[in-house]
């Protein structure tokens, strides 16, 4: 069985390694500094090694915080109105339940 992965990005991470990283961060104050400090060297220290020209951010989740990721736009897709984007991920319908986003594969 394939393992997930998690954080996806230019460079995912394997969930064994992303969730040794969230557990450790909870209970040992050294590598949670670490963690937010030098990304890199905390996950290689689970095992994961990040490549050089990966970016690496990690910011603390708090009760009163929003995040917002716009991820890549995938290869190929066009919007064909600006009437109709993308909702990526939102499930957004029109009240006839089809979907209302106008976009196609090129």
């Amino acid at each position: 069985m394939a393992e997930k992965n998690l954080l996806h990005g230019a460079s995912s991470i394997p969930e064994r390694e992303a969730a040794m990283a969230v557990a450790l961060a909870w209970t040992d104050a050294a590598f949670h500094a670490k963690l937010l400090a030098n990304p890199r060297e905390a996950l290689a220290d689970v095992g994961h090694i990040v490549p050089a020209d990966v970016r690496v951010n990690v910011v603390e989740d708090g009760p009163e915080d929003v995040y917002f990721v716009i991820p890549r736009k995938p290869a190929g897709l066009r919007i064909l109105s600006s009437e109709n984007t993308v909702m990526a991920g939102s499930g957004s319908s029109s009240s006839s339940g089809k979907c209302s986003h106008k976009c196609q594969s090129e």
